[in-house]
């Protein structure tokens, strides 16, 4: 029975020769390992310049999103603010409402002319 790792023809893993063949070989060896390891080099390259403009972009979006949640935060104050104004704004007119109607219905018990107005 024939052990599959005996026939490996000494051609490293997968059939593909490791560079430590190379080392000494003939030169178009030589030139197939400087193709790949300049091929693996525009590869590192490509892949650094990518996860750049990937975190570039990452980082401006957190930005611009940071940015717009302090607006609307301000907004929020800003609305909040308003809200209670108006609130007390109200508040004061039902009161003085209230005691303007108070007023005119002590005014028409004891006889003024108003009430009929």
């Amino acid at each position: 029975m024939d052990n599959p790792i005996s026939n490996c023809n000494n051609n490293g893993i997968n059939g593909l020769s490791s560079t430590k063949t190379h080392q000494g070989s003939d030169p178009m060896s030589q030139i197939i390992l400087q193709d790949r390891r300049h091929r693996n080099l525009l590869a590192s390259k490509k892949y650094r310049a990518k996860k750049q403009k990937l975190d570039r972009e990452k980082n401006e979006m957190i930005q611009s999103l940071s940015d717009e949640n302090q607006s609307l935060k301000r907004k929020v104050q800003e609305l909040e603010f308003e809200n209670k104004s108006l609130k007390e704004i109200m508040s004061r007119l039902t009161t003085s409402s209230a005691a303007s109607i108070l007023d005119r219905e002590r005014l028409c018990r004891k006889g003024d002319n108003q009430c009929n107005q």
